[in-house]
């Protein structure tokens, strides 16, 4: 059976979404991201409330990751000066520790399907944008396929002369905390079918835009009449209830990277001028910090006064992240210690780190930026086990 490397050694084959569907989704979402600013750089600041982050040791009570008789995540945020900090603690259920999905897997051996040239079907999504798919063709390569995915641009071409695999789809195991939007539920057009060798204006069209949008050019791909290749395709999900919306994102309870589960335990967020100060507990476990930052309205202002690029970019604060004894300058463009899960950066802090994790303005006008650190505690396994 091919591992999960292999079947996603045809991720050359696929096509993202065009530039102008890139444009269209960030419209569609700039209510929550667009003023999401990544900055990054040195230290200068007023105020810090220190609050005591307990994420384990002896006595530690559990007890939240048991359901709770209701299932509906709540967040209570204390009360407060709006230039202070708040500390809340998100309520964690069975019901919000969700993993990977299989929606619908559909082959050419499926019964009924047996020899088909051409798979078509439809499946509901929780968010059109934050699906994904797998697939596979095995043949010969004379023999290609074209896969259209969704309205998005989603698409992918090439020689069926991948290995077949006993199983699919290959479920991720790796679970982004911040794809929990559910704001865009929609039904899923999949479609895909083998054809002869794909002609030269075909591959042409392909290589600037995508199977959806080259249906115009001539001769129109057809299936073939019949085929000995077999293929399929998988659509998958990954969906959970947001425990927090904070500085424009909303993050769900579970993080797991290679199979390690994390669980949001603590979500600090407050201005720029007060920074952020979590004691850490000595005896605690593993923690994955998530650094959130978000424009204000005096962040815009300064951007649209500015007169030339250097003014701009000035607008932007710098930051500083301590966790422990470890300093992290955060750079505009730069990567947490966890590139591969998408959203905002997060920072890996062993087990037993002794301090504090401090974020605060280390340049520019702290009133241009809110700032919020979420914190997750390794559970020390995988919470579905």
């Amino acid at each position: 059976m091919p591992d999960l490397d292999e079947l996603r050694s045809l991720s050359h084959q696929l096509r993202p979404p065009s530039l102008e569907t890139l444009e269209d989704t960030a419209r569609r979402r700039d209510r929550r991201a667009a003023v999401v600013i990544a900055t990054g750089v040195t230290s200068l600041v007023a105020v810090a409330m220190a609050v005591v982050l307990v994420v384990s040791g002896p006595g530690r009570d559990r007890s939240r990751l048991d359901p709770a008789p209701s299932p509906t995540p709540s967040v209570s945020v204390p009360s407060g000066p709006p230039d202070e900090p708040t500390v809340s603690f998100p309520d964690v259920t069975a019901d919000d520790l969700r993993r990977w999905d299989e929606l619908e897997t559909v082959t050419n051996t499926d019964p009924g399907l047996a020899g088909a040239t051409e798979l078509r079907f439809e499946v509901p999504v929780h968010d059109r944008f934050a699906y994904q798919w797998s697939f596979f063709c095995s043949g010969d390569r004379d023999t290609w396929f074209v896969l259209i995915v969704g309205d998005g641009g989603g698409s992918g071409s090439g020689y069926c002369d991948t290995p077949l695999p006993q199983s699919l789809p290959p479920l991720p195991t790796d679970i982004p905390p911040f794809l929990h939007s559910g704001e865009e539920p929609a039904t899923v057009e999949v479609r895909m079918f083998v054809t002869g060798p794909i002609p030269q204006q075909h591959l042409d069209c392909f290589e600037q835009k995508s199977p959806p949008e080259c249906q115009n050019v001539k001769p129109p791909l057809e299936p073939l009449t019949e085929t000995e290749a077999k293929f399929g395709v998988s659509v998958f999900e990954h969906w959970a209830p947001a425990v927090a919306e904070v500085a424009g994102q909303r993050a769900g309870a579970l993080a797991s990277i290679d199979g390690d589960d994390y669980v949001l335990r603590t979500v600090a967020q407050g201005p720029g001028a007060a920074g952020l100060s979590l004691e850490l507990d000595p005896a605690g476990p593993e923690l994955l910090v998530a650094v959130l930052d978000q424009a204000t309205k005096a962040m815009i202002t300064c951007g649209t006064q500015a007169s030339s690029k250097e003014e701009e970019q000035a607008c932007h604060p710098g930051l500083l992240l301590r966790l422990g004894d470890r300093r992290v300058r955060l750079e505009r463009g730069t990567f947490g210690d966890v590139p591969k899960l998408p959203g905002p950066r997060i920072y890996r802090v062993p087990a037993g780190t002794i301090g504090q994790i401090d974020l605060r303005v280390s340049r520019g006008a702290p009133e241009n930026v809110e700032l919020a650190l979420l914190v997750f505690e390794s559970t020390g396994s995988d919470t579905s086990r």
